[in-house]
């Protein structure tokens, strides 16, 4: 007859048991955190936080309190698969997104900082997105981009020589490639900054 094995005794946890009642995961918190149940995000408890608040209504925004990335973003696990929480969200909030490009778009402009307030989110396009972020001040465009070689002087200053210049030249004095300085003189890029010749 085969031996009965004990399981943690903390409730729904379901494991086998390693010492003091406990599993190998709580017992590890036990013995690092002095309490079984700190010091960590169990699989399961951001989504099922996430689902507890999609009637939330308080004031202010409503910060995601597990781990975000370096941008501020909070992702989740759902349906087998890693998604942004403010989507998921504004899913759970208002329905499914009305096509796969659409973005979900944050009032507020704290999407950076962990909002996932279901009363701030809404379905938007990329474009209508983009323009709330300017709105708020919080686009990466231009010289807070993380890759950004130039700024916004450099660009005003490259648009004014530009009539003088070769493309040679000016790649040569900012320091970038022709293609660069054609795409700025163009307008194709940083054109959220007003031509120094209008």
């Amino acid at each position: 007859m085969a031996k009965h094995q004990r399981i943690c005794s903390i409730p729904e946890c379901g494991k086998r048991f390693k010492a003091l009642g406990l599993c190998s995961r709580h017992y590890q918190r036990l013995r690092t955190h002095g309490d079984p149940l700190s010091g960590g995000t169990f699989r399961g408890d951001p989504l099922n936080w996430l689902e507890a608040h999609v009637g939330h209504v308080g004031d202010g925004c409503l910060i995601w309190p597990y781990a975000r990335n370096g941008h501020g973003v909070a992702n989740v696990y759902y349906d087998r698969r890693e998604m942004p929480a403010a989507r998921l969200m504004c899913q759970k909030a208002h329905g499914e997104a009305p096509t796969p490009v659409h973005q979900a778009a944050h009032s507020c402009g704290n999407g950076h900082e962990g909002c996932v307030h279901p009363v701030h989110l809404r379905w938007a396009t990329p474009l209508e997105n983009s323009a709330d972020m300017i709105a708020h001040g919080t686009s990466t465009a231009g010289e807070r981009h993380h890759g950004a070689k130039l700024t916004e002087e450099d660009i005003l200053q490259i648009r004014s020589l530009g009539s003088g210049h070769s493309l040679s030249e000016l790649s040569k004095m900012f320091g970038v490639s022709r293609s660069n300085i054609s795409l700025i003189l163009r307008g194709d890029t940083w054109s959220h900054l007003a031509s120094a010749r209008e």
